[in-house]
């Protein structure tokens, strides 16, 4: 009895040790996706505040040109 009482302990042991590698491995595609969203949201507030600069070029021409044009 006490034999399969050590090879329950050693299954169990092992399943702990392959949950931890599990984690390991989750821990680092999530971090892998938190770095690549925040280059993302870092490229997009780039994008949006050149689109401002754009508009505001745009409107300034147009204003400069005499207004806008139907």
């Amino acid at each position: 009895m006490i034999d399969v009482e050590i090879l329950y302990v050693q299954h169990i042991l092992e399943i702990e040790e392959i949950k931890k590698e599990h984690d390991k491995l989750m821990i680092a595609k999530i971090t892998k996706y938190e770095n690549e969203i925040t280059k993302l949201k870092k490229e997009l507030k780039e994008v949006k505040d050149d689109n401002k600069k754009l508009a505001k070029q745009i409107e300034d021409i147009r204003v400069d040109q005499g207004g806008w044009r139907w």
